[in-house]
């Protein structure tokens, strides 16, 4: 290996090794979903809890929607990404794309989509 190719694999070390160490800077650890939240409009509540290492969310409490009962699942197989959990939604429309990211420690966005088209809603850690 001659020193302008010595040079060069340095050089490819060098920012593998800055990329790894950004990856590892800017990754969170995975926050604990596990408690019952509670929609925006105050209708639902849903229980998330985990099996392995992938989340759920149970509906515990439903007031005047006949959609939607008691024991319904209505989140499902929810990964944590580094910054976001992401994963599906069942709707009445059908089985969405989700994702879910704390905006603050008692507050998370859900934001549903499918294609171009997306919703986001606020939940509440309820106390």
């Amino acid at each position: 290996m001659n020193n302008k190719q010595h040079k060069y694999l340095m050089i490819a070390v060098m920012i593998s090794l800055i990329v790894a160490a950004q990856q590892t800077v800017f990754a969170q650890s995975e926050p604990s979903l596990e408690a019952t939240w509670l929609n925006e409009p105050g209708t639902r509540k849903v229980e998330f809890y985990k099996e392995g290492n992938v989340w759920f969310g149970k509906i515990i409490w439903v007031q005047n929607d006949p959609r939607v009962k008691v024991g319904d699942i209505l989140f499902r197989d929810l990964l944590w990404g580094g910054k976001y959990f992401s994963g599906k939604v069942i709707t009445q429309k059908g089985t969405l794309n989700c994702t879910v990211t704390f905006e603050e420690n008692d507050k998370i966005n859900i934001n549903a989509s499918k294609g171009a088209m997306s919703k986001s809603v606020y939940w509440s850690r309820v106390k």
